[in-house]
């Protein structure tokens, strides 16, 4: 009884070796690179030639057959000429029985000399490739008929197959003896010891950096062991430094942060400091003390830049040398100071006594190391920044860390104190400027008011005829002295009220004001600044306009003033003035046909003395009017802002809050409009 294969170690109907086999040629090894690519280079040059010479001798084979094809014809064409001839149609047929039986020979059809077929026989299989030839027959020169003989090639084809598989038999049995020759010689020369080095790597890479892996037969194979061999070394070598680390590690990190940590204290406390003598002395005594050094001070170059001066030093040697003023010139030969603040780098010294441009100091006898670090602000050098220790090799790179970022906090930190100090002297000179111009404005402004008011009451007295007669040349000269001293009255009434608001000295008087009243008397006042001019004044005010608080003086100005802007650039057509009552406020129109603003010229609008361009000579304009205004509407919790084109005239808007003083006002403007000024483009 046959015994029946085991499959219980397959998996998918797959033999559990051959998988095995499977899996190990299914990874990159270069044993199975080099089998793979010479049984392809073998299969590929043997099926080519097997294939060229299949096609060559199967070439070979037709063209012989071809040739014999025209051959036999051509003996049949002569054999059946004389039977033909005779009428021999028994003879014919035994010659053609003859031919058929010969190799190859499949097919024979004969026609009489009238075109028809006495006799026709086919041995061919169907389907069965032939060669066929048709030959006439001849008697004595005369077409008596015609024959036509068919060979098969299936003789041919079937030697061919023989070839082919004789030709695929030996490739297979070549491939197999590539593979069993490659697979020893390559086991023997490339497999063995590739694993040997593999091994021995690994056992470097498991961590033992002492082993060394052994020469080979191959050149190439020692160099990789050799190669490896010194990787080992240099590993092994950088692991005990790595070991070393480690092991001071704790101690390193420890000690960076605390410095750290003590960096970070300082930045945050200096920076506290805006007197720079405290800040300087703060700085040289919490650095000594916080990181054990023999001794720090601070030098800063002077405002001629020749002389570095100590500022602030530690202990009672710095109390010492600042109080006798000690300093150091910058182009001192001997001074590691004034070296580092010529070079702008830090100059390191392990021991000062073998340097040449150390400059002893009596008061700090026991200095051996030191470091002196600039202070740079930008490109520039400040000062410098100086400690020393009394060891030899005192100061590392650590100390040469810290001190950089202690200079560039000290730089910041100096010129924050200097900035302060000149921002305290600023201020105080602009205070007492501004207060100067206050007393000066007020006082011209008081004592100019006084004789013009006097100057305009007497010339409208003579103007009158109070004091006698006039003629019109006299009357029309005195009345432009009265229009000339009433703009001189208000120039100076506008210097004072800006200078009242700039200084903060004006005071607003809140009350409960009827709107209609108000906008009704302005629009009254403003029917007399258009008594010479070609204007209308339009008034689009609802009679139930809601109650405000504000100035009743200074609402009324901020009103006439915008009028007044309107009717001094409007040569003709109309001002409209128009009021809404919004949610959280009254809104207010002044609106013209003016001359307009150009865009360059808006933010001219609201400053004061300022005026855009524009080519009207009779013109008399401070440029305080509408900077007055802004002021005013600004004091009173407001916004002011306007649209305008050049000749199509200009558009002014004020809003006022029924309450200006309560503190949660936050406005929805109606309109949408260019804002000029501390507010924003609305849509």
């Amino acid at each position: 009884m046959n015994k029946l294969p085991d499959f219980s170690s397959t998996r998918k109907g797959v033999p559990m070796n051959f998988r095995k086999i499977l899996a190990r040629y299914s990874q990159r090894t270069i044993a199975r690179d080099l089998t793979l690519g010479l049984v392809l280079t073998i299969f590929i040059v043997t099926l080519i030639v097997g294939l060229t010479s299949y096609f060559i001798i199967l070439k070979d084979a037709r063209n012989d057959l071809e040739t014999q094809t025209t051959e036999s014809v051509e003996r049949l064409a002569g054999v059946l000429s004389v039977s033909l001839w005779n009428v021999d149609t028994d003879a014919a047929e035994q010659a053609a029985e003859a031919f058929l039986r010969t190799p190859n020979v499949v097919t024979v059809r004969i026609w009489n000399e009238t075109g028809q077929i006495f006799y026709e026989r086919s041995t061919a299989v169907a389907g069965e490739e032939v060669i066929s030839e048709e030959r006439p027959i001849y008697f004595q020169g005369q077409p008596i008929g015609r024959v036509e003989l068919s060979l098969s090639t299936a003789a041919i084809i079937r030697a061919s197959r023989v070839i082919l598989i004789g030709t695929s038999a030996l490739l297979s049995i070549v491939i197999i003896a590539v593979i069993i020759v490659n697979k020893l010689l390559i086991s023997r020369f490339l497999t063995a010891p590739l694993s040997q080095l593999t091994q021995g790597i690994n056992t470097i890479a498991a961590g033992d950096y002492q082993h060394r892996l052994p020469p080979s037969a191959q050149v190439d194979i020692t160099h990789i062991s050799q190669h490896a061999n010194l990787m080992a070394e240099q590993i092994e070598a950088r692991d005990q430094t790595l070991r070393d680390l480690i092991d001071t590690l704790e101690q390193r990190v420890a000690a960076r942060t605390a410095r750290l940590e003590t960096l970070a204290y300082l930045g945050s406390h200096l920076t506290s400091i805006l007197d720079l003598d405290e800040l300087l002395t703060e700085l040289v005594n919490q650095v000594k003390s916080r990181f054990s050094y023999y001794h720090t001070h601070v030098y800063m170059l002077d405002a001629a830049g020749q002389r570095l001066r100590m500022v602030a030093g530690s202990g009672e040697a710095g109390v010492q040398m600042k109080t006798a003023g000690h300093f150091i010139l910058l182009d001192a030969s001997t001074s590691l100071v004034a070296r580092a603040a010529r070079t702008g780098e830090v100059v390191w010294v392990d021991n000062v006594r073998e340097e040449s441009d150390w400059l002893p100091n009596k008061l700090l006898p026991h200095t051996y190391a030191e470091m002196a670090v600039p202070i740079l602000w930008g490109q520039q050098v400040i000062g410098v920044l100086d400690v020393q220790q009394d060891t030899i090799a005192g100061l590392d790179e650590g100390d040469a860390s810290l001190l950089r970022s202690l200079a560039n906090q000290v730089a910041v930190s100096v010129r924050n104190a200097q900035l302060f100090e000149e921002t305290i002297v600023a201020r105080q000179e602009a205070e007492k400027a501004s207060e100067l111009k206050t007393q000066f404005l007020s006082n011209m402004s008081h004592e100019l008011r006084t004789p013009l008011n006097a100057i305009i009451n007497l010339t409208g007295f003579v103007v009158d005829g109070l004091m006698g007669e006039v003629n019109l040349e006299q009357q029309d000269a005195l009345q432009k002295t009265i229009d000339s001293g009433q703009y001189l009255l208000s120039l100076i009434n506008d210097i004072l009220d800006l200078t009242k608001v700039e200084a903060g000295l004006m005071n607003l008087v809140f009350e409960d004001l009827d709107t209609n009243t108000i906008l009704k008397g302005v629009l009254a006042t403003a029917k007399g600044l258009i008594k010479n001019k070609q204007i209308d004044l339009v008034a689009d005010i609802p009679d139930d306009l809601p109650h405000i608080m504000g100035d009743r003086r200074r609402i009324r100005q901020i009103l006439l003033n915008l009028i007044s802007n309107a009717v001094k650039y409007t040569m003709e057509g109309e001002i409209i003035a128009t009021a809404e009552a919004l949610e959280e406020g009254i809104q207010m129109t002044v609106k013209d046909t003016g001359i307009g603003i150009a865009k360059e010229d808006y933010d001219l609008v609201f400053q004061s003395f300022a005026e855009g361009q524009h080519n009207l000579d009779n013109i008399l304009s401070t440029g305080l009017g509408l900077p007055i205004a802004k002021q005013l509407v600004e004091m009173h919790n407001g916004r002011i802002w306007f649209e305008s084109e050049v000749a199509s005239g200009s558009v002014f808007h004020v809003f006022l809050p029924y309450d200006p003083q309560k503190q949660d006002n936050n406005f929805s403007l109606r309109q949408p409009a260019i804002v000029i000024q501390d507010t924003v483009e609305t849509v």
